[in-house]
């Protein structure tokens, strides 16, 4: 049985290790707070700043419609003043109509109102666009009504990006860390005394593992409180809403965030054990961060999109591989061949 007394213990020695190391310290504290304050003001302020003044409100188009033309096809003709329901229209050019529910295949159209249609191959000049599908077309001046401009879909491109830093940090802070739990004992010559302390193998590693999981977690969740306010501050007046919290981003921080650090304390502290070295400790616990990268890379690539049941899917894999490296960890992590190999 499991004494959490002996657990806390080993934690309380770790903390108080951390706050004579300052380059450990460093490390839980400040980058987290750095990176979530320093990320959005490299990326998301500029974009928000220098963003195009791209209306969403109709133009005022002056319409005067004396036509009403339905279910028809219409080719190769001169179009002016005619609204236009469910028609089909093949090299065509219109100028102040109004088109419901048509195809408009190699027109051309101007100072006209677009709804709920189709356009192929046209090219669309001062005109209102609203649920428009365009293909190999092209659109000048005009207001594509109740679309995301271009500045909108760049701003919450970046913000998805960002995500990453919130599944990484917890993940590499530990890798940090972690590598001093063996190999720091083992250079500042205490590992001996520890090692032969009263305590089973899975106290002696849960204690370590407290240590470093609590304060990287915390901080997690603290770094998150300004990256909120930066980005929905900055945002806002582009996307008329604040973007953060959103069901994706609570589901990485606060569920996914904790299972990648504990799946990176748990393979760092094995690696730890098993290294003599700090620097190699450090190299190889970094590669925990791999699952996390891959992932990105492939929503990025638009072969998965980011959402809440991809984000929980994602955290269940995450789960699973904590329970196989706690194992595989309680199969590794033994005292007396660390101490017989300790140099």
């Amino acid at each position: 049985m499991i004494q959490w007394e002996k657990v806390w213990t080993i934690a309380t020695k770790e903390f108080k290790e951390f706050r004579r190391n300052k380059y450990i310290l460093y490390s839980i504290i400040l980058m987290p707070l750095l990176l979530a304050t320093v990320l959005p003001a490299i990326y998301v302020i500029p974009v928000s700043m220098f963003a195009a003044d791209e209306s969403k409100t109709p133009m005022d188009l002056h319409l005067n419609i004396n036509l009403n033309n339905s279910y028809i096809e219409v080719r190769e003709v001169y179009a002016a003043n005619i609204e236009f329901t469910s028609c089909n229209l093949t090299n065509t050019v219109a100028t102040g109509c109004i088109f419901y529910n048509c195809t408009l295949t190699n027109c051309v159209v101007e100072g006209s109102q677009l709804n709920d249609s189709i356009v192929l191959g046209s090219t669309i000049t001062k005109c209102n666009l609203n649920n428009v599908t365009r293909i190999n077309s092209t659109v000048l001046g005009s207001v594509l009504v109740g679309e995301m401009t271009t500045a909108e879909t760049t701003l919450l491109l970046l913000i998805n990006t960002m995500l990453l830093f919130f599944l990484i940090m917890p993940t590499i802070v530990p890798a940090v860390v972690a590598s001093y739990t063996i190999v720091g004992e083992k250079l500042n010559r205490s590992l001996e005394p520890l090692l032969m302390t009263p305590t089973t193998d899975l106290e002696l590693m849960l204690g370590k593992s407290t240590s470093i999981f609590v304060p990287t977690v915390l901080m997690t969740y603290l770094a998150f409180v300004p990256f909120v306010l930066i980005v929905d501050f900055f945002t806002y007046p582009v996307l008329g809403y604040a973007p953060l919290p959103s069901d994706v981003f609570v589901i990485a921080v606060y569920l996914i965030s904790p299972l990648t650090c504990a799946l990176s304390i748990l393979a760092n502290i094995i690696i730890s054990s098993r290294v003599n070295d700090v620097r190699s400790a450090q190299q190889l616990g970094s590669l925990v961060v791999l699952p996390m990268v891959i992932l990105f890379i492939a929503a990025l690539a638009g072969v998965a999109s980011l959402n809440a049941w991809l984000m929980l899917g994602f955290g269940g894999l995450i789960l699973a591989a904590d329970v196989v490296m706690l194992l595989i960890s309680l199969r590794l992590f033994k005292r007396e061949e660390i101490l017989v190999n300790w140099k």
